[in-house]
């Protein structure tokens, strides 16, 4: 993946998840491109108030 845009779904590739990553719809909170390497994103379907904030390598995911 090169360019995430905030606000957009993405998925973790599953050689990078954690067990029960794969039921989670991830989103991204900010912009990256190929440069900026990481990238902030939390999972939107938890029913949390304040939701975990993940960071990850672009590399690591996977448009939806």
């Amino acid at each position: 993946m090169n360019n995430v845009a905030a606000g957009e779904v993405v998925r973790i590739k599953p050689e990078w998840q954690d067990e029960g990553d794969d039921l989670l719809v991830w989103m991204a909170i900010e912009n990256a491109t190929k440069a900026d390497v990481r990238v902030r994103i939390v999972p939107i379907n938890t029913g949390m108030k304040f939701a975990p904030v993940h960071v990850v390598k672009l590399e690591w995911l996977d448009e939806v």
